[in-house]
């Protein structure tokens, strides 16, 4: 069972409250067909033919993007479960510039570079459709992680940093806490890049050389 099915179809009551309409994107059948193992209806989402149609609130709809064989998840090769999620990300190029929100659920990146996924995670997907840095933001009830890099391996993130990058990723979150989350003024810290940050050098020096100005 796909986990973003799961973790979708758990929200059901919670979709049918809002009072704007809700769009569930991926591909119909293995939604049904999902769904019918996890026990959970799915009877009630209206088929939609475009991301532009949905005008009633408080309605769940379904965008069907098709794209892969009608068979069980677990009989998809790599590639056919990569292109269902491509398409359901590709779908997106047609939303209205109106939306208030998009949710994505994780994906099977190595899966969708098969299917010819050509940027490395969503964060950099989103940069290039709405034409923007983005932020990654990892939020709790109490305390929000904001992202310098993305999908950088661990030993490039030294290389990757920047005093620029790093101003300019504190604005953006600010902004974010600000207008998203509705905190007036936000604490932002900067967190080191190595142990004990660098004890003057010891361990490194993006500290006292990019981080602390």
């Amino acid at each position: 069972l796909g986990i973003n099915v799961a973790a979708i179809a758990s929200l059901f009551p919670d979709l049918a409250r809002q009072p704007w309409p809700v769009v569930i994107i991926g591909n119909r059948w293995q939604w049904d067909d999902q769904c019918r193992r996890l026990g959970v209806a799915s009877f009630f989402l209206e088929r939609i033919a475009n991301l532009r149609s949905p005008h009633t609130t408080g309605t769940p709809y379904f965008y069907d993007c098709g794209s892969i064989p009608q068979k069980s998840a677990t009989e998809l090769s790599e590639r056919e479960r990569g292109q269902a999620a491509v398409a359901a990300l590709d779908a997106l190029q047609q939303i209205p510039s109106t939306t208030l929100a998009v949710l994505t659920c994780p994906i099977d990146k190595h899966a969708c570079y098969e299917a010819g996924f050509k940027y490395p995670g969503q964060t950099e997907f989103f940069e290039n459709l709405w034409n923007g840095r983005a932020t990654m933001l990892l939020a709790g009830k109490r305390l929000r992680t904001g992202l310098v890099t993305n999908h950088v391996a661990v030993g490039q993130v030294a290389q990757a940093i920047t005093t620029q990058l790093i101003v300019s990723k504190g604005q953006q979150m600010r902004r974010g806490l600000s207008q998203v989350f509705g905190i007036t003024d936000p604490r932002i810290a900067v967190c080191a890049l190595n142990p004990h940050c660098g004890e003057r050098g010891a361990f490194g020096d993006e500290e006292s050389r990019v981080i602390a100005p």
